[in-house]
């Protein structure tokens, strides 16, 4: 098949995605070199950047897009129907571009032309948003579904998950109670140290505290972390700064790394000085 390049000789304007500096219009592939984003760009003979849109224009655009709804799960979905989204060619859980949820929401997602999936926005409409939360709640207690009503495979599934990213933390912190010898546990130690996971976990307690649980938002990690009996709750990024301490420290949040957060939690716990902003 030709494709007739002169409809590409008149300058069009419009607002696409760019994911790894490439994107997609109207089976056009083209390259810009712009950090990930949603951006207004001239498409002609060459591709220009106009602007980064609004976010009424942003809106809009979105809304045109055909939606896919799934439970957060970092910086993926698990998709509310699996039948529907395999169709379509996806796994049971789908990575989405731009993701802003906290874990375990159910949230609207708008699947471009090329099938990349972009974050819109938190369903809070979704009539079973309670019941989810109630799904995510339990899998951190460690409690059954068993006398949870209405629960769907999909649900089921997250919940799954979920239970399997806290247990390997466990079973991290079971290795010193295995009788094991010493090199076979240091291989062990190793290969978890060398996992995001793994990494988080040894920051945060050489600095003096426990992890209790992380889930990912993009390029945002959401942790909760405890110092003695104190339970904190931050957002940081992936190299471990501080984009959210989770309590007070007079807007100097940004200014730490999680293990000076840690730190910082404890002089305060000592003092009767802390103060939560976030629960």
């Amino acid at each position: 098949m030709t494709i007739d390049l002169r409809k590409f000789s008149k300058p069009k304007e419009v607002t696409v995605p760019i994911i790894e500096k490439r994107g997609v219009y109207g089976g056009r592939k083209f390259t810009l070199n712009k950090e990930d984003g949603i951006y207004q760009v001239l498409l002609g003979d060459e591709v220009m950047f106009k602007a980064v849109p609004a976010g009424i224009e942003k809106e809009e655009v979105l809304n045109t897009l055909p939606i896919i709804r799934g439970i957060s799960y970092g910086d993926k979905i698990v998709p509310l129907n699996f039948s529907n989204t395999k169709f379509l060619g996806y796994e049971e859980t789908i990575p989405v571009y731009f993701m802003n949820a906290d874990l375990g929401l159910v949230v609207k997602t708008r699947r471009w032309e090329d099938g990349t999936l972009l974050f819109h926005e938190v369903d809070y409409g979704f009539e079973d948003q309670l019941l989810v939360i109630g799904i995510k709640e339990r899998a951190e207690k460690r409690q059954p579904l068993t006398d949870v009503k209405g629960i769907t495979p999909e649900m089921r599934y997250f919940y799954l998950l979920l239970s399997l990213d806290l247990q390997r933390i466990e079973e991290w912190k079971d290795l010193d109670k295995l009788a094991l010898s010493r090199s076979e546990r240091d291989k062990r130690i190793e290969e978890f140290q060398e996992s995001f996971a793994g990494r988080l976990q040894k920051t945060i307690t050489d600095a003096g505290g426990s992890l209790v649980r992380y889930s990912r938002r993009g390029d945002r990690v959401d942790v909760v972390w405890k110092v003695g009996n104190e339970e904190f709750h931050s957002t940081i990024k992936q190299d471990f700064r501080i984009l959210e301490l989770g309590f007070c420290a007079d807007g100097y949040d940004k200014d730490h790394s999680i293990a000076s957060a840690i730190l910082l939690a404890k002089d305060f716990v000592d003092r009767g000085v802390i103060y939560k902003t976030r629960e």
